[in-house]
């Protein structure tokens, strides 16, 4: 196998794409279903928590952005609709709706880990390192293999008997 066809085969194989701004391995489908459907919940796993990340930083620069306005209020100060409006009450108001967005967020990821754990700790801690570097961590087979000191072929057999696993457990 020449220099060129083995990277040709390596780019091919590690092909990232960005999916709602969370980078992920790319689309594999396979002829079972349930496997299918493992991968699309591992992915959610690691999107919520992007999500999630995003959400807390939204978050902290939305405090600061409005961190100075403590004591001016502008009361009686009235828009181009005609009715009264207070910047305080709008900030607070704004404020409000992200935490409750993060909340629920939270809420969410949390619950989503807990399952997903549940089920990884049914498989074989090899199993279950496997799946958490490579969906969870979002490394390459190549990534993987080194860090566990296999082959990147071992890791591609050894990852797809985890998923079957995971799948059916």
């Amino acid at each position: 196998l020449s220099i060129a066809a083995f990277t040709g085969r390596m780019r091919k194989t590690f092909c990232w794409r960005y999916y709602g701004g969370v980078e992920v391995q790319k689309a594999r489908r396979y002829k079972d279903a349930k496997l299918n459907l493992a991968v699309e919940e591992l992915n959610k796993y690691r999107e919520l928590k992007s999500r999630l990340r995003y959400l807390n930083n939204k978050k902290e620069e939305f405090e600061q952005q409005y961190s100075e306005i403590k004591a001016v209020t502008y009361d009686g100060i009235k828009v181009a609709g005609g009715e009264y409006r207070n910047r305080i009450e709008d900030v607070a108001i704004r404020r409000e709706d992200l935490n409750l967005e993060i909340n629920r967020m939270q809420v969410e990821a949390e619950r989503q880990m807990l399952y997903i754990q549940v089920r990884l700790n049914a498989l074989t801690s090899l199993h279950t390192k496997v799946l958490q570097l490579y969906y969870v961590e979002c490394k390459s087979l190549l990534d993987v293999a080194r860090e566990m000191y296999y082959s990147v072929d071992g890791v591609r057999k050894l990852k797809f008997k985890a998923l079957k696993s995971y799948a059916y457990s």
